[in-house]
């Protein structure tokens, strides 16, 4: 989840360092705008900069979703063949992680 973390902090410096405005249409796609003072070349290539991190972010926390769903059943099958164990599941505290670092990336 280092990775997904890393690729947001990327997101939000650019986003804050350029003055790009981005926000999600209500189909959930992302909307850039660049400020007027900004070079039509240089908005180009920062627009593409933050498709391809978003795009990069969505992938991965699409995949650690798929992996935190199949740990979460694999967990539910164990929990009925053997009681709950007396220590907290490591896969409880990685959908915990996993949902504050969902909640840092907002459009």
């Amino acid at each position: 989840m280092a990775e997904i973390s890393n690729y947001i902090n990327k997101f939000n410096v650019i986003v804050s360092e350029t003055g790009i405005n981005v926000i999600t249409d209500s189909k959930g796609n992302m909307e850039k705008d660049a400020p007027a003072n900004m070079s039509e070349e240089l908005a180009k290539k920062v627009s593409l900069k933050i498709s391809i991190i978003d795009s990069l972010i969505n992938k991965r926390q699409s995949d650690v979703s798929e992996l935190i769903d199949k740990g979460l059943t694999l967990q539910k099958i164990i929990n009925s063949v053997d009681p709950p164990p007396l220590y907290k599941s490591e896969i409880l505290s990685k959908v915990s992680e996993f949902e504050k670092l969902k909640g840092l990336y907002k459009h």
